[in-house]
Formats: C-alpha cells, structure tokens, sequence
C-alpha cells in the first residue's frame, strides 16, 4: 500500500485541477477512475489543505463512484454533479464504511461549510447488497470534548437522493440508520436540505437530539431548513421518535434552534414527520402525509413546542390504518384533529404553548400519479393545488406539475397592496416575509440595519399579481433590530423585524 505522503503528491499529479478563481479549486473526477484520482483520493486531497474551496465535480454522466473510506471534513468542500448531465451521478460503498462523510469538529480550526449537489447517495454495493453503517448515518456531524462551540459547521444538501441506510444491513430487523446525524453532542450551524428525496431507512431521517444539556449551555443547531423533500418508505424501524427529530438544550436563555419545514411530500413513512423538544421558532408547513406505513404505528403527526410555532396547510389521507387504536365512540377525523398534530410547552422549560391551525388540516386524496413506483406528481385534478399557505400546492412542489398552479398563484389576485409581518419574529436566523400584490409591479424589497443602510436586497424584479413570499437568511448579520421595506408602483410599507443569535 502507498503510504499518505505518496499518494499524496499522485493525486497532485494525476487529478486535473483547474482553478476557478482565487478562492475556489475545482476537481473534475470521472467515474471508474484509476486508485490515484477517484472519488476517495479526491476527498484526501480536499482535507489535505493545499487548496482552498475545494469543488469536487462528479463529471460522469449517471456514473457510480465508490467511496473507499470515509474521511472527516476539514475545510470548506462541495461535492457537486457537473452542471447538465442528464441523470445524477451515485456516490455508493466500495469498501464497507462506517458512514459516507464526517465532520469532527474537534479536529477544526475554523467554521466551515459543507456543500452537496445534485447526487444520489446510495447504501448498498455495487452488487446490491447492503452496506452495514456501524456509525449509524450517512452524514454526521460530531464533537470531541474539547472541540471550540464558537466553531459551528453549516451543511448544505440541494437537489440530492438518499436511500438505503441501515446499521446492521438489515432492513426486517434493524433499529437504527439515519441519513443526517449531528451526535456525540455536536453542534452545527445552518443545515439545510432542499429538493431531495429519502427513501429506506430504520430511524430518524435527520436527527439532532445529542446537544441536551450535558457540559453547557448549547443546542444541536442555529437552524434547519427542509424544503420541497420527499420521503418515501422512510423511518421504517422500531424506535423512531419522528422522521425529523431535534432537541434543543434545557437552558431558557440561548436561542433556540429556528425550524422551517415546508413543501414536504411524506408517503409509506413512519406517521410522525417532526418532533421537537424545547424549540422555539419551528414552523411546518404545506404538507402531504399520506398513507403512513403501518409497520410501528403512532397516533401523532406533528409534535412542536413553544412561540413562535406554527402548524398550519396539512392534507393528512388515508392514515387511520396507521394510527394506535381509536376509541369506537369518537369521529375518526375529530380525534386526528384533537389530537395528532401539537403545539406544546417546552418539554424541560416550559413556556408558551400554541394551537395548531386546525381550518388549514384537509383530508382529501392528493390524487399521486403512481405513488406505489414513487411518482407522487399531482396529476391536474388534484386539491392539493392551491391549497398552500401561498396559494400554490401542497406537499414536495418538484411533484406540482399543472401549469395553472406556480409557486407565485397568479389566479387570485389580493384586494390591494399589502406586507405581512415576518414570520417567526424573533427569528434566528431565517424568516419568511410574506407581501401582496393587486396587480402587476415591478417590486423591490429590501432589508435596512437601524442606521438606515441597506443590508440585502431580497426582491428587485417585476412580479405578477398574487401572493407571494421570500425568505431571508440573516446568517452573516449580527443580531438586532431591522427594517424590510416594500416598493411597488410608486406605493412604500415598512416593518420591524428582530433577529436574535
């Protein structure tokens, strides 16, 4: 075997490093690659340091990459599919790892990010069979005792498929396998999954629960965004406490984590889509949860804790069959409203409870195209269509395919020109800023500091009339008070917001 150092100073032979700009390398890998230049050497040359920024570029159209071994992240790195293939490329185990990626933040020197784009991630070898992950997850974040809290990685997941994770390699009988993990106490920044699916797994999909209360005052995040996702067949084992499950600390005083789920589609999975402890800000909404596995049965949906919460635009269709056993005394569809969906006091600090929006709870067939092969395409009839909090469609929008039905519902135009309040507000670090408009305008809205400078630009475009909302991620801005401002048409509306890290 080469020792490090070798291979080392091959891969900087052998890789094709093209620099695009200062602070940015990118390395093309090809499926199928010689030992010295594939996915696994790629990855050592990236946590070596030697470059900054490292872009690695999957460039096989549809290949299947092999990780070797798995390696802690170090340093700024994306993963990405080459822009234009026509099916994404599948990183899969070629020898049996413990997981796919790793970030120890005991072994950092600085915040770092993590960026995954357009991949399919799959647990199971080339030859089909399953690879055991002893760590429990596909990605993982973990801290060491003496690991800097201040030092806070973000993961950013866009556009990418996960299947198949299982600790023992054991779909009938396994407990654990979850396919986002922050554990041993870690601790993270933003964390943010868009426009991807997961499908076969025996626990939590994603997980941060580690975080409670053990040598300080901390939580498992800043913040975790999970929009327009697909969840089938997903949290399938014995002991899930819901497909996404985050607890934060027991401490009153330290912001919580701010939770947005929105546009999730949930087929054949395990009935419980979130559960929260101690958090604050957590806001779920436009989903379909529809036909729940039946395998462990569970009587709530959606369990949140605390202000600023909300629960609201839900199609919940046939999951009775899911469901504890239901008193014969009672309406089905009563008992689901009292008491499936939570919005609760904190576990261990209490605080304020809240009402779900039960108006906005639906029971309808959201009318899938083939959910049984996994097309869940809302097929042009379906109710799920302006049914959202913004008036396009619920559940995963990849699925909403009707051309009437957009994100922006230009179909109803509002009464007049209006700016709802930010919401959550506090926040940290992400809110949504809603606005109206009765015709078409050319808008811009933007977020000013208390001095009155402009901070960001959210919207400088023309917009049609409808309802519409953009969200704002104040990660790189220090806490306090701010304005956003709304121009259209020669009209103005400002508002406070406060955002609180």
């Amino acid at each position: 075997m080469k020792s490090f150092k070798t291979m080392f100073f091959t891969i900087l032979a052998v890789f094709c490093i093209v620099g695009i700009n200062h602070s940015q390398t990118l390395i093309p890998v090809e499926a199928g690659a010689g030992a010295d230049a594939n996915l696994t050497a790629a990855l050592i040359f990236a946590n070596s340091g030697a470059a900054e920024n490292v872009v690695i570029e999957l460039v096989t159209d549809g290949g299947v990459y092999k990780l070797n071994a798995e390696d802690s992240v170090l340093h700024d790195l994306t993963i990405r599919a080459k822009e234009g293939l026509a099916e994404k490329p599948m990183i899969i185990p070629g020898d049996t790892i413990d997981c796919f990626l790793e970030i120890d933040e005991s072994l950092l020197t600085e915040s770092i990010t993590l960026k995954l784009q357009g991949i399919k991630f799959d647990g199971r070898f080339e030859d089909g069979s399953l690879n055991p992950f002893d760590n429990k997850d596909f990605i993982a974040v973990v801290r060491g005792d003496e690991a800097d809290r201040s030092i806070l990685p973000n993961v950013i997941v866009e556009d990418c498929d996960f299947s198949n994770c299982y600790q023992k390699a054991a779909p009938e009988t396994d407990k654990t396998g979850s396919f986002f993990r922050i554990r041993d106490y870690g601790t993270a920044g933003t964390v943010r999954f868009e426009n991807c699916t997961f499908s076969n797994n025996a626990d939590e999909v994603i997980l941060a629960q580690k975080g409670r209360g053990r040598d300080g005052v901390f939580t498992a995040m800043d913040s975790l965004i999970v929009k327009n996702c697909t969840f089938n067949h997903a949290g399938n084992g014995p002991k899930v406490q819901g497909l996404i499950t985050v607890k934060c600390d027991e401490d009153s005083t330290t912001p919580s984590a701010a939770i947005i789920l929105d546009n999730l589609t949930v087929y054949n999975s395990y009935p419980r889509v979130i559960n929260t402890d101690n958090c604050e800000n957590t806001i779920v909404k436009d989903l379909i949860i529809a036909s729940p596995d039946t395998t462990n049965k569970d009587n709530k949906f959606v369990t949140i804790e605390m202000s600023n919460s909300s629960i609201s635009h839900i199609d919940v269709y046939n999951v009775a069959p899911a469901m504890e056993a239901i008193p014969d005394t009672v309406d089905t569809w009563q008992f689901i409203l009292e008491n499936s969906f939570e919005i609760s006091e904190g576990r261990d600090i209490g605080g304020q409870a809240g009402t779900p929006d039960l108006a906005t709870i639906y029971n309808f067939d959201p009318m899938f195209e083939d959910a049984a092969n996994g097309d869940f395409t809302l097929m042009p009839g379906s109710p799920a269509y302006g049914k959202a909090l913004d008036g396009a469609a619920l559940g995963d929008l990849n699925w909403a395919t009707n051309a009437t039905s957009v994100l922006n519902n230009e179909t109803a135009a509002p009464a007049g020109f209006a700016l709802s309040q930010n919401y959550p507000n506090p926040f940290n670090p992400t809110t949504t800023i809603s606005y109206s408009l009765d015709k078409k305008s050319n808008v811009k809205l933007q977020i000013f500091d208390i001095t009155g400078a402009v901070v960001e630009t959210l919207v400088n475009s023309d917009n049609q009339a409808g309802h519409h909302s953009v969200t704002w991620d104040a990660s790189n801005v220090a806490s306090g008070i701010y304005f956003y401002q709304i121009r259209a048409e020669g009209q103005s509306i400002t508002k406070k917001m406060t955002l609180l890290k």
